[in-house]
């Protein structure tokens, strides 16, 4: 309990820390210019093709629960997909939605595939990022910051690449079993979890020999940064009247999108804009430009968690009705 409350302290020390650090001599004046100079129109049409990305954003997911040979509607996904951008607003970023999906989706498909296909998907997420934001990044100006994410982007690609090789070759399940038996379990809760560790580990070891399902994941989340791209093109430009290389863009917004899920602050305040600062002043981007594209990407995300939370309302609503009803006799 203690070690949740010191991490929570130090998640909301960095939430309030990064800001300020950031905000040092920021021209709020040159701030008030960019947001004018951009036709409100724009914004209203990059809310919409935000939308059509987080509809998108879950078919990774469908794809896998397919590869499980689970059935599941896609609506369905998308709908836990926006309620865990609803529950990122107060868990810590990363495992919070991860976390809503596995407990909502896990009471209709079982906690046992739900966790395994909401692991993979998270996995094959963050590899396909690594590797998009290692390869476009080659055309990013090198500047000692942007090398040390480089060298960080590589270490993270090696360790996912360690993690497939493992689940390939290496009987990760001996390991797991002798770590268990060295906790002071029953034999009961013993075998109870290292039949559950058995199948997740199996199942995963099926699902990553897959080619066709790692090629998929991978070009989703490119489609998926593709369609985003437009956005972040237009707010350079009515902004600054910059042209930024599509190919450059793709690799600061993977870059950004895999370092903001570090969770050192809550819903990544604060650590998404010092990234967004970090990624687009090699690209003649000014501070406080980066900062007011970051700005409107988090106002789509609150936006979309009101989604969220109507649809999440909307799902218990209906529930407890249904409970209710059953529950009077006939």
């Amino acid at each position: 309990m203690w070690l949740k409350r010191i991490s929570l302290g130090i998640q909301i020390l960095m939430t309030i820390g990064l800001p300020i650090l950031l905000l040092r001599d920021f021209n709020w004046d040159e701030l008030q210019s960019t947001i004018t100079q951009i036709p409100f129109w724009f914004f209203i049409v990059g809310f919409v093709i935000f939308t059509i990305g987080q509809m998108f954003y879950p078919s990774r997911w469908f794809f896998i629960i397919q590869a499980m040979n689970e059935p599941v509607r896609y609506f369905a996904l998308v709908e836990q997909h926006y309620i865990g951008i609803y529950f990122n607003n107060f868990l810590p970023a990363m495992i919070g939605g991860d976390s809503a999906k596995i407990y909502y989706l896990g009471k209709q498909q079982g906690y046992l595939s739900t966790t395994t296909s909401v692991f993979l998907d998270r996995f094959l997420g963050f590899l396909a990022l690594t590797l998009i934001a290692l390869i476009t990044g080659l055309s990013y100006p090198a500047t000692s910051e942007i090398e040390w994410l480089r060298l960080v982007l590589l270490m993270i690609a090696i360790l996912f690449g360690t993690i497939i090789l493992g689940l390939i070759f290496f009987p990760l399940n001996r390991i797991i079993f002798f770590i268990l038996s060295l906790l002071p379990l029953s034999n009961d809760r013993s075998i109870w979890l290292e039949s559950r560790l058995t199948w997740f580990f199996d199942t995963l070891r099926i699902l990553v020999k897959k080619p066709w399902l790692m090629l998929t994941a991978i070009s989703i989340v490119l489609l998926y940064f593709i369609l985003l791209s437009p956005i972040y093109l237009g707010f350079f430009y009515y902004a600054l009247g910059v042209q930024v290389s599509v190919i450059q863009l793709l690799g600061a917004i993977s870059t950004i999108a895999i370092l903001s899920n570090i969770p050192i602050t809550l819903n990544g305040i604060g650590l998404r804009e010092q990234l967004h600062f970090l990624m687009f002043t090699p690209l003649a981007i000014q501070k406080e430009v980066a900062v007011s594209a970051s700005l409107l990407i988090f106002i789509y995300l609150l936006l979309s968690s009101l989604i969220g939370y109507v649809i999440w309302y909307t799902v218990k609503s209906r529930k407890t009705a249904l409970d209710t009803a059953q529950q009077q006799p006939s």
